[in-house]
């Protein structure tokens, strides 16, 4: 038995079949991490599964991926500082957060790091959380006005989320030639109570929720966008896109950045501030305004929960 397994081991195998077209046509194959398709498909190896893929996906541009590459640091920032404490060695990672241009070199552009932030009154992984944002995107702190964090929502479903503004002169992540925007951030699993979220995976309908409605809640006419199909979504991601959705309107923080007005008292005080001083004094140099763009980002269950809160403020 083990010469003939050693037999087949040694004689060269063919190249690898083409996928069936019901498996390209029912089946993404992705390469993961977790060798799925391999398992889904041990015939196909990674070079066919990715003809296999590239045959219906269309092309994207370099200047598309340079753009996700650049709006994928909003979203691995929005893990906080638990991730940035794990993507760096040793203790530098929390040297770098709590007091960044004291003992490991320039001051970063968080303005003094968490631990002046804690000086302040702002708790410790509050703290801990906004510099990890402010370092990894680069951004100075008056652009990062709002942070959901998970300790303060009322509603246990809405997953953490931080509200920022990405500029070409503030970048540090290359970027290319993309617009001014305002950047919604959205966490994805890194808890259990995400894990349960996850796990409820049932299809739910979505129609009323994605599509747009009229002031008196009517659907639209049949003129309008409404769906051909039925829409259904993931049930936990629905929850969580509901959730952030409605956190996100009854703070009105991205509603007055688009509309020009002044920010709410739940806004940082980073953010509020420079602009409270212009107002009260009109002859003081001016902050820039918000950009009327919405990029709208997140990793994990935080791209699901992005997908569907972009189709929902499409809508409306």
């Amino acid at each position: 038995a083990a010469d003939e397994e050693r037999s087949r081991a040694s004689t060269p195998r063919g190249p690898p079949r083409a996928p069936s077209p019901a498996v390209v046509a029912h089946h993404h194959l992705l390469l993961t991490p977790s060798s799925a398709a391999a398992a889904l498909r041990p015939d196909l190896g990674p070079a066919a599964a990715a003809r296999a893929g590239s045959a219906t996906a269309p092309r994207v541009s370099l200047a598309d991926v340079g753009a996700a590459c650049h709006i994928s640091h909003f979203a691995f920032a929005s893990y906080g500082y638990l991730l940035y404490l794990w993507a760096r060695p040793r203790h530098r990672g929390a040297c770098e957060l709590l007091c960044p241009g004291g003992c490991c070199g320039a001051v970063g552009p968080g303005g003094g790091g968490a631990a002046a932030a804690a000086a302040r009154g702002v708790p410790g992984t509050k703290a801990l959380t906004r510099q990890a944002i402010l370092q990894i995107t680069g951004l100075p702190a008056e652009d990062v006005p709002f942070i959901r964090y998970r300790s303060d929502a009322a509603n246990r479903a809405v997953l953490p989320y931080f509200i920022s503004v990405d500029r070409p002169t503030t970048r540090r992540h290359g970027g290319g030639r993309l617009p001014p925007a305002i950047v919604v951030a959205i966490r994805g699993t890194l808890s259990a109570a995400d894990v349960l979220t996850d796990a409820l995976c049932e299809a739910e309908r979505a129609d009323d929720w994605l599509c747009a409605r009229d002031e008196g809640g009517r659907p639209p006419s049949a003129a309008s966008t409404a769906p051909p199909t039925p829409l259904y979504a993931h049930a936990g991601i629905l929850a969580a896109a509901r959730a952030v959705a409605a956190d996100i309107e009854g703070e009105g923080v991205l509603d007055a950045m688009l509309e020009g007005g002044a920010l709410p008292l739940c806004a940082a005080r980073e953010a509020r501030a420079p602009r409270e001083a212009a107002a009260a004094d009109p002859e003081s140099p001016q902050p820039p305004p918000y950009p009327h763009r919405v990029v709208i980002t997140g990793h994990s269950l935080g791209a699901g929960v992005a997908v569907l809160l972009g189709l929902r403020l499409r809508a409306v």
